[in-house]
């Protein structure tokens, strides 16, 4: 059984439970150049390969402290030199790491040895956690209002496409493409911010490829309230989830706009051609769905 074919009523009982109470990590006093990795160990896929792993949601602890084994072996000094778009040497008993992009970058050497660091990575994946709840609610509530929708999420549609789910509706003739965030400071402007940034992948040599987004027709913002219930969120035992009847009306509305990408989904064809013709490993586009 996929985490999916919950009800909203059963991932809710699920997170009612003392293992998934939301817990508030210490803070840290480490270097802001942390923040600016954009992946720091494979992060971008612990949440699916632990569900995998595990057969069901892995607890927020859960979460944490495998994230932190992927951490702690991406930051101990390797002999390798120059992988991919991340170019790194030993420094000592640190890792020199090229972070940020443009006027921002610059080096910085990590030591996993200090504790501000390790502070810093479990803070950082507490963050994390509860967006990745909040995008299995969204879909579980997608999946429960509109049986008859295609819905498609994979962890290479998030990383080179940088969106979080794709819904295809038939009937209508439209495809949505779905961004989620937490609410905050700044994040009415997400997808305009979010168009100007490129995606990355590798192909099965190791080199890099940029993938641009050339359109944002058809896609959509829905932000979570991090902390207390809303008309977007419901709080559970500290875990956000989306309430089922705003993702009705919202994508209900989305579904009546005139400038909206076909139900023939064009935006993730292209995606999947561009991994192809680049020799970037990836499943059959039928596989990408839920």
């Amino acid at each position: 059984m996929s985490i999916y074919d919950k009800t909203t009523k059963e991932f809710k009982e699920m997170l009612e439970r003392e293992e998934y109470k939301s817990e508030n990590y210490e803070l840290h006093e480490y270097d802001g150049a942390f923040e600016m990795l954009a992946d720091y160990g494979n992060i971008k896929t612990l949440f699916d390969d632990l569900v995998k792993e595990l057969g069901e949601i892995p607890t927020q602890q859960e979460y944490v402290e495998a994230g932190v084994k992927r951490a702690k072996l991406f930051f101990t000094p390797r002999k390798d030199f120059g992988k991919g778009n991340i170019k790194y040497r030993n420094i000592d008993d640190g890792r020199l790491l090229r972070v940020g992009k443009g006027l921002t970058e610059k080096t910085h050497t990590f030591y996993w040895n200090d504790e501000e660091l390790k502070k810093a990575v479990r803070k950082r994946l507490s963050r994390t956690y509860p967006s990745m709840l909040a995008e299995v609610s969204l879909i579980i509530a997608i999946k429960e209002v509109f049986p008859d929708f295609k819905v498609f999420a994979n962890p290479v549609i998030d990383s080179v496409m940088g969106v979080d789910a794709v819904v295809i509706s038939k009937e209508a003739d439209k495809t949505v493409y779905i961004h989620v965030t937490g609410k905050s400071y700044g994040s009415s402007d997400y997808l305009n911010q979010k168009a100007k940034r490129k995606g990355y992948a590798e192909d099965i040599k190791g080199k890099s490829h940029f993938y641009e987004r050339k359109s944002l027709k058809g896609h959509i913002h829905l932000t979570f309230s991090k902390f207390k219930d809303s008309v977007s969120t419901e709080i559970v035992n500290g875990n956000p989830i989306f309430k089922a009847e705003h993702i009705h009306n919202v994508l209900t509305v989305a579904l009546e706009q005139e400038h909206i990408d076909s139900s023939k989904a064009e935006q993730l064809n292209e995606l999947h051609n561009w991994l192809i013709k680049n020799e970037i490993k990836a499943d059959k586009i039928e596989s990408w769905g839920i």
